[in-house]
């Protein structure tokens, strides 16, 4: 019979790897100047799914669906917006990382529903409450395509990361 004590198992810390499959359930807010000349106010449903190419670098599908106020209009958006993402770790509980997004989908305004095409650059911040689930939130830029002249809008995307 032996007295010794077992070490205790210290807690997984949590960690992103090659193959990993992350669903992302969140929202967005986008503030941007329309074409109508005045500024519009963008709220989002954000769902979709991410999977690790490498340790660092990621790829995003996500669905959005989008319902802007503004003074002199009110649209709907709903696109598909691919990211490709950058972690600048990959171990720990706070997880930065860069990115590029662009995305297509219809813009249906009051007058008419038009094609409409996203671009831009991110930065976001997943902070992992345990192994496998992690908050996010990214401010982006991007440009917005449809139509009329739209010089973009900064957003704030953020939700809740499951890793599978």
């Amino acid at each position: 019979m032996s007295w010794a004590q077992e070490a205790p198992l210290e807690p997984t810390k949590p960690s992103l790897k090659a193959g990993d499959v992350l669903v992302a359930v969140g929202g967005n807010v986008t503030i941007w100047p329309s074409y109508l000349g005045d500024t519009a106010i963008d709220g989002s449903f954000m769902a979709g799914i991410g999977y690790l190419l490498t340790d660092n670098f990621e790829t995003d599908l996500y669905f959005v669906k989008s319902e802007t106020q503004g003074l002199l209009q009110e649209v709907d958006l709903f696109y598909f917006l691919g990211q490709l993402k950058y972690n600048l770790s990959t171990e720990g509980t706070f997880i930065p990382y860069l990115g590029l997004q662009v995305g297509t989908g219809l813009y249906d305004s009051y007058k008419y529903t038009k094609a409409m095409g996203t671009c831009g650059g991110l930065l976001g911040l997943r902070i992992f409450i345990s192994e496998k689930t992690a908050f996010y939130s990214e401010f982006s830029g991007a440009g917005y395509f449809f139509p009329g002249p739209n010089p973009g809008g900064m957003s704030f995307n953020f939700g809740i990361n499951q890793k599978w």
